[in-house]
């Protein structure tokens, strides 16, 4: 295992008018000897924090920290974090943290969101959708049966087992959605099992490179980063690729239609990282497709459950409306008598 450092800042200007402090790493909280990674301004926090984090995570890359309050801001007190989850708590990052794929930090490639789970941002999302079939449970009691076959470190020799679920259907009808509140759900369900839980939500689009043959290399830039979060096995790490066809279309339509070889190259290194973070009994990989025709088979046969999620019906529609108006009542948008729904339609949609 890596090394376990202690955080703290440390006041090291003695000018009253301006506050510079030192992001201090110790082996023991007590230690005279310390591992000074960034000089910090606080008053410039809010508007260079992405700046910072680029900064900390290149000098301490591969390093669990513990984050303690030495009578300093922040005053944040935690267990062992990965580095990412430790950054978002040191420099104060609300929201989901920016993770940067480029090969310096003037090139900027914001590859992936981070975000740490459960989140107030994904707060009731799986309880608010709405389908006719059982389609939330269906996908739950799947991707359930998966955890455990991983705890129990199944033969994938025997049992072919990716973690890798593919959610296909037209827009709008809540894949997203549906990917999103699973992973909250399934961070407060299993959080005996694992400490922490992040979703790392990937941006497709932003892996393809202006330059010849780097669209692959980006690819395994952003598993790497994967595997670097995977590495603490008390961290369940969620991966969501939002409209995959982006990433693994298919291969010999593209060869058919002189699409770029670098187009190419990125699925393959798709396929193949796919292959290579299957190690981890940690990472499930959720997407999502408005075009399953455009797949690549062999992204497709990977996928351990292939769930199509149609348009609503009418009586799915008419539980959303309803659920709109109940709400927009709760906050006196709407005015007037709150009426139940009738018994044969809510039999119906769960």
């Amino acid at each position: 295992m890596f090394p376990t450092y202690f955080l703290h800042l440390e006041e090291v200007d003695s000018d009253k008018r301006q506050k510079i402090f030192l992001l201090a790493a110790r082996k023991r909280k007590k230690s005279t000897t310390a591992n000074y990674l960034i000089s910090i301004d606080p008053t410039n926090l809010s508007r260079e924090g992405d700046g910072y984090c680029a900064k900390v995570r290149s000098n301490a890359i591969g390093t669990q920290f513990t984050i303690y309050d030495a009578g300093q801001n922040p005053k944040k007190t935690s267990n062992h974090l990965a580095i990412r989850q430790e950054l978002a708590a040191v420099i104060y990052v609300d929201g989901p943290l920016s993770q940067n794929i480029g090969d310096d930090e003037e090139e900027n490639i914001i590859g992936s969101q981070l975000w740490q789970l459960p989140c107030i941002e994904f707060d009731s999302i799986w309880e608010n959708l709405i389908y006719d079939s059982d389609l939330k449970n269906e996908v739950m009691a799947y991707v359930t049966a998966l955890v455990r076959l991983s705890e129990r470190h199944v033969n994938t020799k025997i049992i072919n087992v990716n973690r890798l679920i593919l959610l296909t259907g037209p827009p709008g009808t809540g894949k997203t959605s549906l990917c999103k509140g699973l992973a909250q759900h399934l961070s407060i369900r299993m959080n005996h099992r694992f400490e922490r839980a992040v979703l790392m939500e990937i941006n497709s689009h932003s892996l393809f490179s202006k330059w010849f043959s780097e669209s692959g290399k980006l690819v395994q830039k952003m598993f790497d980063q994967i595997d670097e979060l995977a590495e603490d096995g008390k961290s369940m790490v969620f991966v969501l690729i939002d409209e995959v066809e982006s990433l693994g279309m298919c291969r010999e339509g593209a060869s058919s239609r002189s699409e770029p070889s670098d187009a190419i190259r990125a699925v393959n290194a798709l396929l193949t990282q796919i292959d290579r973070i299957r190690r981890r009994d940690n990472v499930l990989i959720l997407c999502t497709s408005n075009l399953e025709s455009t797949l690549d088979k062999a992204l497709v046969d990977r996928a351990d459950i292939v769930k199509n999620v149609g348009q609503p019906s009418d009586f799915a529609r008419y539980a959303m409306l309803k659920a709109c108006i109940l709400e927009m009542m709760r906050i006196g948008v709407v005015v007037g008598e709150k009426e139940e729904l009738p018994e044969d339609i809510c039999d119906r949609v769960t």
